[in-house]
């Protein structure tokens, strides 16, 4: 099999083929993968998903990663709490819009951290207020 450029392009039946190599690690590569998708609006829970998972794969701090999203460590350190301190059942709610993501973070995060025992799926559902 050719792995030449000029084999590559018959292949694809043209003459030239444009492609950009960049050096970079796989979380730099993630990071830019995320950002060149910025038009895809994610919820708060994805968000804090994809941020843990660069904090424990790669070892990068809230700060770091704060920065690298032009973001601040509050908003970061939250979207990581919304996904680290509340249990399946409350995302489960803040998925279904019967919490509002906002308001998990700012009201159920603390609420699980000061009683663990408390948290669990009999949680009141807290709504939003109408704006």
């Amino acid at each position: 099999m050719c792995s030449s450029p000029s084999c590559q392009a018959a292949n694809l039946g043209q003459d030239t083929v444009r492609a950009t190599a960049w050096d970079l690690g796989e979380a730099e590569a993630l990071l830019l993968v995320r950002m060149t998708r910025a038009g895809d609006a994610d919820n708060a829970l994805e968000q804090g998903w994809f941020l843990r998972e660069l904090r424990e794969r790669f070892g990068l701090s809230g700060e770091k990663l704060s920065k690298r999203f032009g973001r601040t460590p509050s908003r970061v350190s939250r979207r990581l709490a919304l996904v680290a301190e509340l249990p399946e059942s409350v995302h489960a709610h803040v998925r279904a819009g019967s919490i509002g993501a906002h308001a998990a973070m700012k009201y159920l995060v603390p609420l699980a951290r000061a009683n663990r025992a408390d948290a669990g799926p009999d949680l009141p559902a807290i709504k939003q207020p109408a704006r």
